[in-house]
Protein backbone atom coordinates (compact mmCIF):
# COMPACT_ATOMS: atom_id res chain seq x y z
CA UNK A 1 0.00 0.00 0.00
CA UNK A 2 0.80 3.24 -0.86
CA UNK A 3 0.75 5.40 2.91
CA UNK A 4 3.06 7.46 5.39
CA UNK A 5 3.65 6.15 8.72
CA UNK A 6 0.96 8.50 10.22
CA UNK A 7 -1.53 6.80 8.27
CA UNK A 8 -1.11 3.47 8.12
CA UNK A 9 -3.43 2.30 10.66
CA UNK A 10 -6.23 3.44 9.16
CA UNK A 11 -5.29 0.73 6.16
CA UNK A 12 -4.00 -1.67 8.40
CA UNK A 13 -7.53 -1.10 10.22
CA UNK A 14 -8.68 -2.11 6.97
CA UNK A 15 -7.13 -4.70 6.35
CA UNK A 16 -8.15 -6.88 9.06
CA UNK A 17 -11.39 -6.21 8.87
CA UNK A 18 -11.70 -7.51 5.25
CA UNK A 19 -9.63 -10.79 7.37
CA UNK A 20 -11.86 -11.10 9.26
CA UNK A 21 -14.73 -11.07 6.97
CA UNK A 22 -12.99 -13.66 4.64
CA UNK A 23 -11.88 -15.95 7.86
CA UNK A 24 -8.01 -15.33 7.34
CA UNK A 25 -5.36 -14.46 10.10
CA UNK A 26 -4.48 -10.89 10.13
CA UNK A 27 -1.49 -12.13 11.62
CA UNK A 28 -0.41 -14.07 8.68
CA UNK A 29 0.03 -11.45 6.58
CA UNK A 30 3.21 -9.26 6.40
CA UNK A 31 2.69 -5.48 5.88
CA UNK A 32 4.26 -3.44 3.18
CA UNK A 33 4.43 -0.27 2.95
CA UNK A 34 5.66 1.68 -0.17
CA UNK A 35 6.95 5.40 1.30
CA UNK A 36 5.85 7.91 -1.12
CA UNK A 37 8.07 10.61 0.01
CA UNK A 38 10.43 10.44 -3.04
CA UNK A 39 7.77 10.26 -5.28
CA UNK A 40 7.16 13.96 -4.34
CA UNK A 41 10.71 15.24 -3.72
CA UNK A 42 10.06 18.16 -6.62
CA UNK A 43 6.47 18.95 -4.24
CA UNK A 44 8.63 19.70 -1.05
CA UNK A 45 10.51 22.79 -1.13
CA UNK A 46 13.91 22.38 -0.15
CA UNK A 47 14.12 18.76 -0.39
CA UNK A 48 17.23 17.06 -0.15
CA UNK A 49 17.76 13.06 0.31
CA UNK A 50 20.53 12.32 2.90
CA UNK A 51 20.84 9.14 4.77
CA UNK A 52 19.95 10.77 8.19
CA UNK A 53 16.41 11.67 7.01
CA UNK A 54 16.10 8.29 5.57
CA UNK A 55 17.10 6.55 8.30
CA UNK A 56 14.35 8.52 10.47
CA UNK A 57 11.64 7.88 7.73
CA UNK A 58 12.94 3.93 7.87
CA UNK A 59 12.22 3.94 11.95
CA UNK A 60 8.95 5.79 11.99
CA UNK A 61 7.42 2.70 9.58
CA UNK A 62 9.36 0.03 12.24
CA UNK A 63 7.87 1.71 15.34
CA UNK A 64 4.30 1.30 12.86
CA UNK A 65 4.70 -2.27 13.04
CA UNK A 66 5.32 -2.86 9.33
CA UNK A 67 7.35 -5.79 8.45
CA UNK A 68 8.46 -4.44 4.54
CA UNK A 69 9.04 -0.95 2.95
CA UNK A 70 9.86 0.06 0.04
CA UNK A 71 11.62 3.12 -0.62
CA UNK A 72 12.45 4.81 -4.29
CA UNK A 73 16.26 6.21 -4.80
CA UNK A 74 18.06 7.35 -7.52
CA UNK A 75 19.94 4.10 -8.99
CA UNK A 76 22.99 5.90 -9.37
CA UNK A 77 25.73 3.06 -8.27
CA UNK A 78 27.29 5.89 -5.75
CA UNK A 79 23.36 6.55 -4.39
CA UNK A 80 22.77 2.90 -3.29
CA UNK A 81 26.26 2.00 -2.17
CA UNK A 82 25.98 4.88 -0.06
CA UNK A 83 22.63 3.71 1.19
CA UNK A 84 24.04 0.33 1.77
CA UNK A 85 26.20 1.78 3.95
CA UNK A 86 24.88 4.68 5.72
CA UNK A 87 21.33 3.24 5.79
CA UNK A 88 20.36 -0.39 5.54
CA UNK A 89 23.99 -0.78 7.86
CA UNK A 90 21.96 1.67 10.74
CA UNK A 91 18.42 0.06 10.49
CA UNK A 92 18.77 -3.62 9.76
Amino acid sequence: MITSPSRIDVHRDRLRAECERIGRSFDEIEVTALDPEDLRSEEIAGYRWTPRWEVERLEQWRRRDVDHVIVNIDADPANLRRFGQEVIQKVA
